[in-house]
């Protein structure tokens, strides 16, 4: 992100000192001009204003600066995109600082975000949701689970603790192959997905396809299975299911008359 350089006021220097003209005495006027020497339009500007000392360019003083050793003399410098460090150099990559470079990025993926938004190769954010004997599920978000197959687990996890992982495969079923990161320190990059906002009314309109809606809680049901949600918007009801565990409370943060986003 580019801004002017606050230590110079963008103007590229900073002033050492300022003296007096000694050419034209601080008028900022020539005591001589050959005119001959002068355009047509320079000669009329003479007779009117008289013309303008060569060494001062008019001003009257001798204005003595040196470059910004902040901007090095651009009046601009930069912010770093991930971590809002000042830097100071136009070609810098990404516009990125040198410790943000040597960082990873990871992926942290809204609940509003899909397979469509991640990508093989790319470092996640997850959650872990269970470990069976073949490896563990690991979650992205509330709606995108992947895999860590056994023989890719080179140290302990347990669930509901949080890990980094790299994606190395989207299957065309959507199962995806994810292998866990070990890393301390990396730039986090928030991934959310802008879903258009519809009404009970339309739904059947967008039968397949991701969509929000917006409503007063008026009734939470827990199943043997699933937790039914019962939402109402100004034209009429949406009944919703989550799903956790068999028959165990999913979102318990989320109660009747709240309004929610969903």
């Amino acid at each position: 992100m580019k801004q002017k350089c606050k230590y110079c006021d963008g103007k590229g220097h900073e002033i050492i000192s300022v003296e007096r003209c000694s050419e034209c005495k601080g008028t900022g006027k020539s005591k001589s001009v050959d005119l001959m020497a002068l355009s047509e339009k320079n000669l009329d500007s003479f007779l009117s204003e008289g013309s303008s000392c060569q060494r001062c360019n008019g001003k009257g003083e001798i204005v003595s600066t040196n470059k910004c050793e902040y901007c090095e003399g651009k009046g601009t410098f930069f912010y770093c995109d991930k971590c809002k460090t000042p830097i100071f150099k136009e070609n810098v990559e990404e516009n990125l600082c040198q410790n943000c470079k040597s960082k990873q990025s990871v992926h942290f993926l809204d609940d509003s975000c899909t397979l469509e938004e991640v990508e093989v190769g790319k470092l996640y954010h997850g959650k872990v949701n269970s470990l069976p004997p073949f490896g563990a599920f690991i979650d992205l978000n509330s709606r995108i689970r992947g895999l860590v197959h056994t023989s890719n687990i080179d140290h302990p996890l347990e669930e509901n603790s949080n890990v980094v992982v790299l994606v190395k495969e989207i299957k065309q079923n959507g199962n995806m192959d994810l292998i866990p990161k070990k890393i301390e320190t990396y730039n986090k990059i928030e991934v959310e997905k802008t879903l258009p906002l519809v009404k009970s009314s339309e739904l059947e309109q967008f039968i397949g396809k991701h969509v929000r809606v917006e409503g007063e809680i008026i009734q939470i049901k827990q199943t043997a299975g699933p937790t039914i949600f019962t939402v109402s918007d100004e034209d009429g009801l949406i009944s919703g299911a989550a799903f956790v565990r068999a028959g165990e409370r999913a979102y318990e943060d989320i109660l009747s008359d709240m309004v929610v986003s969903a």
